[in-house]
């Protein structure tokens, strides 16, 4: 159900607000590793990386970096990758 709410309000949100999409799209993400959905989880967090290359916040990153130790949990390599490009992503 949380996944559905996030997903609904992630497409109603504007285009222009592309820090807010990067927060929906990183809680989108949270709720999909949450839910073992760790390929769903994966394809969500590139989408907030695109973003993140479209805007400077430090609140997103710190919010990829929560992102990044919630994956730690998990020992599936589509985690592993995610981790790596979020690693990457903020260097």
């Amino acid at each position: 159900r949380a996944i559905e709410l996030i997903t609904t309000g992630t497409a109603q949100r504007p285009v222009e607000r592309v820090r807010s999409r990067a927060f929906d799209h990183i809680a989108l993400a949270r709720a999909q590793v949450q839910a073992g959905e760790l390929e769903a989880a994966d394809r969500t967090t590139a989408t907030a990386l695109d973003l993140l290359g479209r805007v400077t916040s430090t609140r997103v990153t710190d919010r990829l970096r929560e992102l990044d130790s919630e994956l730690a949990a998990t020992t599936a390599t589509v985690a592993a990758q995610t981790r790596d490009r979020i690693r990457a992503a903020l260097t």
